[in-house]
């Protein structure tokens, strides 16, 4: 047999065994590229909240927060919370 037959021979076979086993590994691929799907997952999403001050939205996990009577207000600076705990934090 000669060189170039053992080659081409060679080349068949490779190529061969790289479809075969690419067969089997698209699923295995798909599998890595899937989300974990766990029931206990919280969403990654952040709600966006609106300052009462200044009416920008901020996302809650950033926001700088105060409590006044059981019901939590969200700002988005030191500045805005301290002006409304000036102006109307203390009215009824």
């Amino acid at each position: 047999m000669s060189p170039l037959r053992i080659l081409i021979l060679f080349g068949l076979f490779y190529v061969l065994f790289r479809l075969l086993a690419g067969a089997g590994s698209s699923d295995k691929v798909s599998e890595r590229t899937k989300p974990a799907e766990t029931p206990d997952a919280a969403p990654t999403q952040d709600i966006l909240m609106e300052d009462p001050v200044c009416r920008t939205l901020i996302p809650a996990r950033r926001a700088i927060t105060w409590t006044n009577k059981g019901k939590i207000l969200y700002f988005c600076s030191e500045e805005c919370r301290s002006q409304f705990i000036t102006s109307q934090g203390d009215r009824p």
